[in-house]
């Protein structure tokens, strides 16, 4: 079987966070991701925050 691969931006331009699946969802990526990608320099929060959203 062949891997197919997300598109993270389309999962979350549908995220509903009043949703427990989606909330739940959420969780088991962020538990699976490698801690440097979760640290406040990490390149794609550091983008993020020049977007205005923090």
């Amino acid at each position: 079987m062949e891997d197919c691969f997300l598109n993270l931006i389309d999962f979350f331009e549908k995220f509903d966070s009043d949703n427990p699946y989606m909330r739940a969802a959420i969780s088991e990526l962020q538990s699976s991701m490698p801690k440097e990608l979760l640290g406040t320099e990490s390149d794609w929060f550091i983008t993020w925050t020049q977007a205005g959203k923090r």
